[in-house]
């Protein structure tokens, strides 16, 4: 029996084989072909639909630590499928049974075109209880569609992602990889693995990929909705290439799942997304990211920040510079001042956090009375939590019983002078619930920016089968919490922070209305971020420092504002020492940001010169909407004409918009269609084209 199923333009084709397996032997734009015309003499009824692996069952092939041939994707059989209407879209459904359990797999569709989503969920309908080793979110073979059946045409973009390096990309083939088409009966050992095993969830790598098959034009981006653990990997079965993405698995984040009888548990979800190149498949994904997030991140999306945090407070900032910063940002027209890292505790606040508890020492007049200067001003005040941790050497620790921390060996486990509150206890939501409305009432705040500088790495052992069990459950405790207060309190803007970009995974930007994308602090480097941000969230919630220095030439000045340009400037330094010229540069900017915040908000990404590579001299990014595209380009030596490609942008006509009065010289080659601008030495330019 084949089932197909059209939606959204992907066209997902299933078969019913004689023995009841269920295969997906398509996912993905149309054309189809049957099978034979790729795999003809291959083994396609190994393309199971789901993968599922239970301690104490026979993993079906010789290569254990990869997830193909598991025990209980061999043993399911199709019982029924439907489809479901769901808020925005459809969902179409298969029940699947063996003798143990019951699994549903669900491919979500949302009503935007080349994007869908797929989970996995699981019941235990035995009378024992049972031990889940792995269960894929997604579960695709035959990813090389071509005659041959060749892997050479497959491209992999692979995120790399770390502190004041996010949003890197490497472009390798299967071949780099070791993987080339070999016997019928082949399945090399190898694979390409990739994934993380702590509470930081975008510290090495973001949950994301891109396939591309350079020979029929296709592209694919896969993108694992977790806040903590998650694992994909790419190998050979059978000689056929397969990806299977997962929330958790037992070899790599040591995830190990007890399932009671009658229990049930649901997969991490995963987002694909379809198209023709690279601009498609991360424009879906910004759809797709404001059609499913809390309406309350739209409604703060033109806020402006000033935080004093770079080049200025740092950590350790005072009643009387906050109130000097204070009077140097009030006419720029900044709606939130947030005071950053310091404002609570006292001696050794960093590694004794906790309490949320004002200093004295640092605010003798009360912390009260300069949040009440800052509404004065015209702006709402903002502070700085680390929320989720609590102080190795804070003395009340003690106050909360070890199993509200994450444990191992017994004891709770600390890194960075912090250890991670566990929010599956009643004591610690309420305690953080207490703590939130009292700051926020106490001193009328607008503004929360909730950072996460320790990283638990494989988890807790606390009421759980293995670490990485605890770190899932925790992690979506902590959610559960966050997302609900949030919710409850639509009259404050949050921000997610994470030692920068560390934990700015897709499940975290439904909740937050801004996160950081990075901690870097040299304006000449954010642009390798900047220009990249847009692979990984939607411009309206990434927010970008901008810091001014004193002592900065006017182009440097011209770059800070312009690395801000395609998202959320989050403005800093100490801008009562700079010169007139350079504070009319940041006025420029924030009317700027001003004038094109309602189309950031509708306007999807294009890179019109490919992924922007660390260490290149010249960089582009663009926001294009309703007619019109913001190009933001960034150039650091020498002096020479540059070339954009104009493909996927309007190009009728040509404005430079920051700075305005530039002097630079630009033009629309038609004939070329490109874009060509002269800039010399360190220059960053934000043109509009129409």
């Amino acid at each position: 029996m084949e089932i197909c199923y059209r939606r959204d333009g992907i066209l997902l084709v299933f078969e019913v084989d004689a023995e009841g397996r269920l295969l997906l032997l398509h996912c993905g734009e149309e054309p189809y072909c049957p099978p034979a015309e790729y795999y003809a003499g291959f083994q396609t009824e190994e393309f199971r639909a789901v993968e599922i692996q239970l301690s104490g069952r026979n993993h079906n092939t010789g290569h254990g630590r990869k997830y193909v041939g598991t025990s209980e994707g061999r043993s399911l059989r199709y019982l029924s499928h439907e489809k479901v209407p769901v808020r925005g879209g459809e969902e179409l459904v298969f029940t699947l049974q063996n003798e143990s359990i019951t699994a549903k797999l669900h491919y979500r569709f949302f009503g935007i075109a080349g994007a869908m989503e797929s989970y996995t969920e699981v019941f235990n309908r035995s009378d024992e209880p049972l031990y889940l080793e792995y269960v894929s979110s997604v579960c695709l073979y035959g990813l090389a569609r071509n005659k041959a059946n060749d892997y050479d045409d497959l491209v992999l973009y692979r995120s790399s992602n770390t502190s004041y390096r996010e949003n890197q990309w490497l472009k390798q083939t299967m071949r780099d990889y070791g993987l080339v088409k070999g016997h019928r009966y082949s399945t090399a050992a190898q694979k390409i693995c990739v994934f993380n095993n702590g509470s930081w969830s975008t510290c090495e790598s973001l949950p994301k990929a891109v396939l591309q098959d350079s020979a029929r034009n296709e592209y694919m981006l896969f993108d694992i909705q977790s806040n903590s653990g998650w694992c994909y990997e790419i190998g050979e079965y059978q000689a056929v290439l397969y990806l299977l993405a997962a929330g958790g698995s037992f070899c790599e984040t040591a995830w190990l799942h007890r399932l009671a009888p009658g229990e049930r548990y649901e997969s991490d979800r995963v987002a694909l997304f379809f198209g023709k190149g690279l601009n498609e498949v991360f424009s879906a994904s910004v759809l797709y990211k404001r059609k499913t997030r809390l309406p309350s991140v739209s409604r703060f999306a033109d806020k402006i920040i000033y935080n004093p945090y770079m080049h200025n407070a740092g950590e350790d900032p005072t009643e009387a510079q906050t109130l000097r910063d204070i009077e140097s940002v009030k006419d720029l027209d900044i709606d939130v001042f947030c005071i950053d890292a310091g404002w609570h505790d006292e001696a050794d606040y960093w590694k004794a956090i906790g309490n949320w508890e004002e200093s004295k020492l640092r605010f003798p007049g009360g912390l009260a009375a300069v949040t009440e200067k800052i509404r004065a001003c015209g702006m709402q005040p903002g502070l700085w939590m680390e929320p989720e941790m609590m102080g190795w050497f804070n003395p009340r620790k003690a106050e909360l019983p070890d199993n509200c921390y994450f444990c191992r060996g017994g004891a709770p486990a600390a890194n960075n002078g912090r250890i991670q509150l566990d929010f599956r206890r009643s004591l610690v939501r309420e305690r953080l619930k207490g703590m939130f409305d009292r700051i926020i009432g106490d001193y009328g705040l607008g503004y929360m920016k909730f950072d996460f500088n320790a990283d638990c790495v494989v988890g807790t052992e606390v009421a759980a089968a293995s670490p990485g069990d605890g770190l899932k459950r925790a992690s979506e405790a902590a959610y559960r919490f966050f997302e609900g207060y949030i919710r409850k309190r639509g009259d404050v803007m949050f921000e997610n922070c994470a030692s920068g970009g560390m934990r700015l995974d897709g499940r975290m930007q439904r909740v937050y209305a801004i996160h950081s994308t990075s901690d870097q602090v040299d304006y000449r480097l954010y642009p390798y971020i900047a220009s990249n941000m847009l692979t990984n969230g939607a411009p309206e919630q990434m927010g970008v420092w901008c810091y001014p220095l004193e002592g900065q030439t006017e182009e440097q000045t011209v770059m800070n504002v312009v690395n801000t340009a395609l998202g959320r400037m989050q403005l800093s330094g100490n801008v009562g020492v700079l010169t007139p010229r350079q504070k009319e540069i940041i006025a420029e900017g924030i009317a700027f940001h001003r004038r094109f915040s309602k189309l950031k908000q509708r306007a999807l990404p294009v890179f019109p010169l490919g992924l922007n590579e660390w260490g290149a001299n010249t960089l582009a990014a663009a926001l294009c909407g309703a007619g019109q595209a913001l190009l933001a380009v960034w150039h650091f030596e020498g002096e020479e004409e540059i070339e954009i490609p104009l493909e996927g942008l309007p190009a009728a006509k040509a404005e430079c918009v920051f700075p305005a009065c530039s002097g630079t010289k630009f033009r629309i080659d038609r004939e070329r269609n490109c874009f060509k601008a002269g800039f010399s030495g360190e220059q960053a330019r934000v043109f509009l084209l129409r």
